[in-house]
């Protein structure tokens, strides 16, 4: 009590009650001075000046309300003019002026302040109140009185997990982020045993009744009847293993932030330097080895994380450009798998370009053929998840994000196709930073003006910290069966809305430190019959032109940073159409060459030696 009554009295005392809150301030002086009538506001100002002519000496009087906010330069003005002053007082009138109404704010200041304190000894309740607030804001405003409080989802868990994530606890809280992701996914899979059990079990029952209707058995409306209560049967169960989920996920959260908080305090106690003989630091890993014992989790070492970093590709040359095909991916062509997943074959070659006229910024360009959805689904085999987790953590809470452009319908609500892959996707792991997928899709259609429907051009943005490549989903609202049809190719131009959507999602880019983007460059993710060579590579060359154009306006919009763009084609893609394609753009694009200069060099020294 007594560090609060010295709070109230330093904050009465010096005024500064009035800098923590102004309606707060406004308030409390409404209500101790609401007794006061309008000349307690009232100063009288006096001023002496002499005229240079005569040496005359004159004084004029002048009454000021200290409340009301003044123009000192107007005022000023105004008196010099009324009494007729020469042009040299005017300046000394403002100086004085000024003087006399700031200390004059100060007095008042100083006099409600002791009206202040007279009014809470004469209602030591009220008093007790207020001093428990005051001392409140003080030790929010004074980073001395601050107490560590944990966290909150205003910044502080970003500021301790950016910090923790790149200190010697990287590797448990990796391990840990492994462990909960197989905790889930034995959760999901549970789910799919139980509704596969339970299909299974009506489609006997409901084949059994269709095969005795109309007889003693069963009739028309008991298969109807059966039917409902199988019906309700599904409904029911999946809402059971929807609230484990939820429940399972809501537990991960929150503990895996009370981990971090605590981990990031004993860092803090231990002069910024990861405590391993901490409390939290050997509780988490006891948990650790006991899960290990069961599975094949196990912590990851230095030496693993290196063994799991990717390898640098093969350089090829090939004419004027570079042809980069990862020897990891060639490695793994016999483990394709019919749902697209990280270890299927693909095409890939690798450019380097330079845009601009006179400021010219180096890009790097991609052209990949590949499931879309591969850079964001984690790989099944052991190991494999905390290495591409390794790699998606330590950009988190950086300037070189990594964009993905995925293409889906007008609806929000919607969950068919590719969409809803994607949503399981995002389900496979809990997400430790930011909302769950559902949750921001609940968020952007509140915001929504026309309650989660888009046209064609339009776009949302989702975040994420557990997919595999990618941090920020660009979802572009795009009728994808008309811009796969074979009448597209004479319709679509520069001014289509899909084509400008790209440009405003190159815009938010620019601003938002993306520095990976991955673009479906037929703005489609999967070909159909129709979609010939001539259609593909029309197509590629028209959003190749635009992208060209959009990306030089982005050294307008953030001052020429070199960014790297991954053009994305569906994996069916034949190999002459790819290649077809990579021929076709350094045409498009201005890609660097390489010179000998070592051969030049020898050549005109010879030439020298001629002469």
């Amino acid at each position: 009590m007594f560090f609060a009554n010295k709070c109230v009295r330093s904050y009465l005392s010096c005024g500064l009650l009035k800098c923590i809150n102004p309606a707060w301030f406004s308030e409390w002086r409404m209500v101790l001075l609401q007794d006061c009538p309008d000349p307690y506001y009232e100063r009288t100002f006096t001023y002496t000046f002499s005229n240079r002519d005569d040496q005359s000496k004159k004084t004029f009087t002048l009454q000021l309300n200290i409340s009301e906010p003044q123009n000192i330069d107007e005022l000023s003005s105004r008196i010099a003019g009324h009494h007729n002053m020469p042009c040299f007082v005017e300046g000394n009138l403002k100086e004085a002026l000024n003087k006399f109404v700031e200390s004059e704010k100060i007095k008042l200041s100083h006099d409600v302040s002791m009206k202040r304190i007279e009014r809470f000894n004469q209602n030591p309740v009220n008093a007790a109140e207020i001093e428990k607030s005051v001392a409140m804001k003080y030790g929010k405003t004074w980073a001395g009185f601050t107490k560590f409080r944990g966290f909150d989802d205003n910044g502080e868990f970003s500021t301790m997990y950016h910090k923790l994530i790149h200190s010697q606890a990287m590797y448990i809280l990796l391990s840990l982020e492994e462990n909960y992701y197989h905790c889930v996914q034995k959760v999901i899979s549970d789910q799919e045993n139980s509704m596969l059990k339970l299909r299974e079990r009506q489609e006997l029952e409901m084949q059994r009744a269709c095969e005795h209707i109309n007889s003693s058995l069963y009739t028309e409306a008991d298969v109807n009847e059966l039917a409902d209560k199988q019906s309700a049967d599904t409904e029911r169960l999946l809402g059971d293993w929807r609230k484990k989920y939820a429940k399972q996920v809501e537990n991960q959260r929150k503990e895996y932030r009370n981990v971090v908080s605590r981990l990031y305090a004993e860092m803090i106690a231990n002069d910024g330097k990861v405590d391993e003989h901490g409390h939290t630091y050997n509780e988490v890993k006891k948990i650790l080895d006991l899960s290990s014992k069961s599975s094949d989790i196990n912590i990851l070492s230095p030496y693993v994380a290196q063994q799991h970093e990717p390898r640098s590709g093969k350089q090829v040359q090939k004419g004027s450009k570079s042809a980069v095909t990862n020897d990891s991916l060639v490695e793994n062509v016999d483990e394709i798998s019919s749902d697209g997943n990280f270890n299927a074959a693909r095409l890939e070659e690798s450019f380097t370009i330079n845009l601009g006229a006179q400021m010219k910024t180096m890009h790097n360009i991609r052209l990949i053929a590949a499931p879309i959805l591969q850079y964001c689904r984690h790989s099944n085999q052991s190991g494999d998840v905390q290495a591409q987790r390794l790699q998606t953590i330590l950009s988190l809470y950086s300037n070189s994000l990594s964009g993905l452009i995925l293409l889906s319908d007008n609806s929000i609500d919607s969950v068919s196709g590719l969409k809803s892959e994607f949503s399981s996707i995002c389900e496979e792991s809990t997400e430790f930073h930011f909302p769950q997928y559902r949750e921001q899709l609940t968020e952007i259609k509140s915001r929504s003006v026309a309650d989660g429907t888009f046209q064609d051009g339009d776009f949302y943005v989702t975040k994420h910290s557990n997919l595999s490549k990618v941090h920020i989903v660009f979802h572009l609202a795009a009728n994808t069966s008309s811009l796969r049809s074979s009448e597209s190719s004479a319709t679509m131009s520069s001014r289509h809305s899909v084509i400008l959507g790209l440009r405003h999602i190159l815009k938010v880019m620019s601003s938002h430190d993306v520095g990976t983007l991955s673009v479906p460059i037929l703005l489609c993710h999967e070909l159909s019959a129709k979609n010939d060579e001539a259609w593909i590579v029309k197509r590629a060359e028209l959003v190749m032109k635009c992208l060209k154009g959009f990306m030089m306006e982005m050294a307008a919009w953030d001052g020429g940073i070199s960014r790297t763009m991954q053009f994305v084609v569906p994996p069916d893609i034949s190999d002459r159409t790819f290649y077809r394609l990579s021929a076709m753009l350094p045409e498009i694009f201005r890609t660097t060459s390489a010179r000998n200069l070592t051969s030049s060099k020898v050549s005109s020294s010879a030439s020298q030696n001629k002469h």
